[in-house]
């Protein structure tokens, strides 16, 4: 009996503790009562609720499963399990047991609302929707709701749709944890970055240890040419966190643009050493080689960037361009080949689903800078068909019809040559690289016209000169 009456002090306890935020105190409370009497389903449920506040979900499953076994099926305990599943990334099994709270309870809001966070990570927006207004018959107006409609609005490219509701989880939910870094990613998106930074501010101003949006914000400032601001802010990332390989990966970029090579060194070895594996890194390890004349020493850190994957566009760009100034071509059209097959793939399993999807813009980009090594390594109609098809996805590309031009002359095509010359030219007027390929077609045509005139004329002079 002693243990009965202990047990429900801890459990008291216990209560204490959760509703002051105390959460560790709580566990540790409710972990004795439960020792000295493990049949109290609430206290169960209770220990799950705690263990969600600390974000240890799989845990908290199992003391949600140890109250449904004492209390039977009480469709507040299923929504919970159902909700940890969505945090675990289980989301097709969080959509049947919220499924199940909702047969056993109609009226449960939240069983609807959770299962749009649901559908929406498996990318069925129409069944996201349905559950919404579902939703909406229940409560009329739902921040979570919003929160996740929102999230679903703008995974679809909704950009607009989806900053609206965002703005109705902030109205209804000023303290909501997320929805001013998703505003300021929607604005961000949006092209509008000067409010995505305020946003990303105020995010910070309510949850300063935020490590997502100090990192984000860190990337704006970086697009915005706000070097010290950002390099300020990756220093504070360090500060609450300093094994992120990520932010000392982009303080070695920020001080390569400004030209501190020493701090890029020391920077990238630091990234190197907690990952190896970040795209970037050693590219901009090897550019404070080459910035220093050490050639030598940054070809083999450029070797170890060919085979890494998930390179941003614009980086991979770089990255081969400078494979190429060095002569390592062959390198540069493994790299960008990659990139080309993985841009077609994409492109065409979004073609073949519900949505189109806008072309790379940076593809053609890519096509190009292969085409400028097919031809530097002799292969020229492989240069041709990129410059092609460069062309084809941005018709008024002046650099890809000069180097069509250029390819041409090499094959011996003359008239194509000119052809693609004179479009370029009238784009880019007084362009000296353009001027220079003209000369050089005019010669060659004149030549051309010499040999011509003298192979005529020939005969005629042999028989006069007999």
């Amino acid at each position: 009996m002693n243990d009965w009456v202990n047990a429900e002090q801890y459990a008291e306890r216990a209560r204490t503790f959760f509703q002051n935020g105390e959460w560790e105190k709580a566990l540790s409370e409710l972990t004795r009562a439960i020792a000295l009497n493990p049949e109290q389903g609430e206290w169960h449920f209770g220990l799950g609720l705690t263990l969600d506040a600390l974000h240890r979900h799989e845990l908290a499953i199992e003391s949600y499963q140890n109250a449904l076994r004492l209390r039977g099926d009480d469709p507040e305990i299923i929504m919970h399990i159902g909700i940890d599943l969505i945090h675990l990334g289980q989301h097709r099994d969080a959509i049947d047991w919220l499924a199940r709270c909702n047969k056993i309870d109609p009226r449960l809001e939240p069983g609807y609302c959770f299962r749009v966070a649901a559908y929406t990570h498996l990318n069925d927006h129409e069944k996201a929707e349905e559950m919404f207004y579902l939703a909406r018959q229940l409560q009329d107006e739902c921040p979570a709701c919003y929160d996740h409609l929102a999230h679903s609005l703008y995974n679809r490219g909704q950009i607009d749709k989806a900053i609206w509701c965002w703005q109705q989880t902030l109205r209804l939910a000023p303290e909501h944890d997320t929805v001013r870094a998703s505003l300021g990613r929607a604005h961000r998106r949006r092209g509008q970055l000067e409010r995505a930074n305020v946003l990303f501010e105020q995010q910070l101003s309510h949850h300063p240890d935020d490590l997502d949006t100090r990192m984000r914000l860190g990337r704006l400032q970086m697009q915005m040419d706000r070097h010290a601001d950002a390099t300020r802010t990756f220093q504070s990332v360090i500060d609450l966190n300093p094994t992120i390989a990520l932010t000392y990966a982009y303080l070695a970029e920020l001080a390569l643009k400004t030209g501190d090579l020493d701090e890029t060194l020391t920077n990238c070895e630091m990234a190197v050493q907690l990952d190896p594996d970040i795209p970037g890194i050693h590219f901009h390890w090897a550019m404070a080689h080459i910035q220093r004349g050490r050639i030598e020493q940054a070809r083999p850190l450029l070797l170890l960037e060919v085979d890494k994957p998930d390179h941003r566009p614009q980086l991979a760009i770089d990255i081969s361009r400078t494979l190429i100034d060095l002569g390592m071509v062959h390198e540069a059209i493994g790299l960008l080949s990659r990139l080309i097959a993985e841009a077609d793939m994409a492109d065409m399993a979004a073609q073949a689903g519900p949505t189109k999807r806008q072309r790379d813009p940076q593809l053609a980009t890519m096509l190009l800078d292969r085409s400028y090594a097919f031809l530097v390594s002799g292969r020229r109609r492989a240069g041709i068909a990129d410059c092609r098809r460069a062309l084809k996805l941005t018709p008024g590309n002046a650099l890809a019809m000069h180097n069509l031009a250029f390819a041409y002359v090499e094959e011996g095509q003359l008239r194509r040559a000119a052809y693609f010359h004179r479009r370029a030219a009238a784009l880019r007027t007084g362009d000296p690289m353009v001027r220079r390929l003209g000369h050089r077609i005019r010669r060659i045509r004149l030549a051309a016209w010499i040999k011509r005139l003298w192979l005529r004329v020939w005969p005629w002079w042999s028989a006069v000169a007999k």
